[in-house]
């Protein structure tokens, strides 16, 4: 039987991999520094083998580019995580009066209902 978990994670930008519980701020497992990348991360742990399931973007504290993805497969790469298993999932943020994440494409802000930036504005 293989145990599921899902936790917030993020890059410093020394590399340094740091997680936490899933409702731990982002910001707050950064201790307040700048990051390389943040999101969500899922894995299974089954037979003392773990394999990441999951990798997202998931983080309102720093809104992360699509591409802070590709540090974080990189970081786990060189650690020899077990990615054959991992789906990723991408958001994309917009600043208007609020933090806007972009679900299907809907292009207006959910405060005001003005139409958002085309282009990643944090």
């Amino acid at each position: 039987m293989s145990e599921g978990y899902t936790v917030t994670y993020v890059v410093l930008t020394s590399g340094e991999l740091r997680m936490a519980e899933r409702q731990t701020e982002h910001v707050a497992c950064a201790e307040g520094g700048p990051v390389l990348a943040a999101g969500e991360m899922s894995f299974e742990i089954h037979k003392r083998e773990m394999h990441i399931t999951g990798l997202s973007n998931l983080s309102t504290g720093f809104c992360p580019e699509v591409g802070c993805l590709e540090q974080v497969l990189v970081l786990l790469s060189s650690l020899q995580v077990d990615l054959s298993v991992c789906n990723i999932y991408l958001f994309e943020f917009r600043r208007c009066q609020s933090t806007n994440v972009m679900k299907y494409r809907d292009p207006f802000c959910v405060v005001c209902d003005a139409p958002l930036p085309e282009k990643w504005n944090f």
